[in-house]
């Protein structure tokens, strides 16, 4: 009688890395071996272990990567932040000089300065609004009340 040859390799693989668990009578059927003889040889080869590490191994490893893409993702955010915050405070500082000058030259009239005021009131609420996010992000206080969120604070920005 001829020994039928199974490619025990193929079916190990399956068993253990199968993203759906198959069973060993699955197994046994689809590869047509004795379900007695792949439950010996799941057994001898310590396939059920071997799964277990598998996937959780592959679990840990795909944490891992997100935890890696959230991190790139919030420096790709902070990167953004700290650029919109220079610009911020660029325009605040060149606002305020140009005011100054304009105001100290008298081609300011009453009005049209409480208007700029108003304006550099609110580029300044929004620096603040800004910082106070990146703070929250890198992990560091929101200030005004530590109960902040991130949305509480860009929601607000949008007042």
């Amino acid at each position: 009688m001829t020994r039928a040859r199974y490619n025990w390799s193929l079916i190990g693989q399956e068993y253990i890395q199968s993203e759906k668990p198959v069973t060993q009578t699955e197994l046994a059927r689809k590869h047509g071996v004795g379900r007695s003889t792949l439950a010996e040889y799941c057994r001898r080869e310590n396939w059920l272990q071997q799964r277990e590490d598998y996937w959780n191994d592959t679990r840990q490893k795909m944490r891992e990567r997100g935890i890696e893409k959230q991190a790139e993702t919030g420096l790709d955010t902070l990167g953004i932040m700290d650029s919109s915050i220079r610009s911020l405070a660029d325009m605040i500082d060149n606002l305020t000089e140009d005011w100054q000058r304009r105001k100290e030259n008298g081609e300011i009239k009453q009005l049209s300065a409480n208007e700029i005021g108003n304006r550099l009131t609110t580029a300044t609420n929004a620096l603040d609004k800004a910082m106070r996010a990146r703070e929250l992000l890198t992990g560091g206080r929101a200030g005004y009340g530590s109960g902040q969120t991130l949305a509480d604070i860009l929601g607000a920005a949008h007042e």
